[in-house]
């Protein structure tokens, strides 16, 4: 899907179809792989289960869990 550099001179109405075409190639392309990914046969899937995660259930839990816990630690253990 390597377009070459446009022309210079191409108008933004021309540059804008090309572009909008390419998305719609993209977007048929994507529509086809998912598609095809649910009509496999549910026996044919492995059987696992898909978990979800569990909610934290105390401040603990959720301080721990957060994208700030080490620094959280390591303020804690200077104090």
């Amino acid at each position: 899907m390597n377009d070459p550099l446009p022309p210079k001179e191409e108008s933004l109405a021309a540059r804008r179809a090309r572009v909008l075409a390419r998305m719609a190639i993209s977007r048929t392309a994507l529509k086809a792989e998912s598609d095809q990914n649910f009509a496999v046969p549910s026996s044919s899937q492995p059987g696992t289960a898909i978990v979800a995660p569990t909610a934290p259930s105390s401040l603990l839990n959720r301080l721990l869990a957060s994208p700030n816990a080490q620094m959280v630690a390591a303020l804690l253990v200077g104090l």
